[in-house]
């Protein structure tokens, strides 16, 4: 019966971490996807930018200040985009680091109850 608790056992455990590591990578693979999101609302305000300063041109405006009010929002619009990004890749580096840390911490358990 032994041999069947050991088995049982282990299954429980390995079990636990294949749920325990699914959960990890869809965390992941949700923050990536939202980054994939940010880099192409990134992309739609250079090209806003872009067309701001064509349609700028075209007007024969001889200097094109930062003061703009449309180019400030832009570029208030940029800086929070690029923001949400770093924010998501430090949550990337956290859940990539607590399980690490968890992973240490039961190896390290182990050690002791052997």
């Amino acid at each position: 019966m032994s041999i069947f608790k050991d088995a049982s056992d282990s299954i429980m455990k390995y079990g636990e971490m294949i749920v325990n590591k699914t959960e990890e990578y869809s965390k992941i693979a949700k923050l990536n996807v939202e980054i994939k999101k940010l880099d192409w609302d990134i992309d739609k305000v250079y090209k806003e930018v872009g067309k701001l300063i064509i349609s700028q041109m075209k007007e024969n405006v001889s200097e094109i200040k930062s003061s703009n009010d449309e180019l400030q929002t832009l570029y208030t619009k940029f800086n929070k985009l690029q923001e949400l990004k770093k924010q998501k890749k430090e949550d990337i580096k956290e859940i990539r680091n607590a399980k690490a840390n968890q992973k240490n911490t039961n190896e390290t358990d182990s050690d002791t109850q052997a």
